[in-house]
């Protein structure tokens, strides 16, 4: 946690981009019927924003006792 708190306050900019992320990861799912299919990802967003975004949801996962995201998570967790 203290990383991730740590590259949030050090990386600004990046942060600032990581819903940009998920929205992307999110309109994904939508029109795919529940699929995120990484071949339609952009690629547009910068590597920290990305690494920031796996991240918090690896983060969020753990604290909702997740111990193995579901096969969607995973698909978004490997780009």
């Amino acid at each position: 946690m203290k990383e991730l708190v740590a590259y949030l306050l050090l990386s600004p900019q990046a942060s600032a981009n990581t819903p940009l992320v998920f929205q992307e990861a999110v309109d994904i799912v939508a029109i795919t019927g529940g699929k995120f299919e990484s071949t339609r990802w952009s690629g547009g967003h910068d590597p920290v924003s990305v690494k920031l975004a796996k991240d918090i949801l690896q983060f969020a996962l753990r604290g909702f006792g997740m111990a193995r995201p579901i096969e969607n998570l995973s698909a978004f967790l490997t780009l």
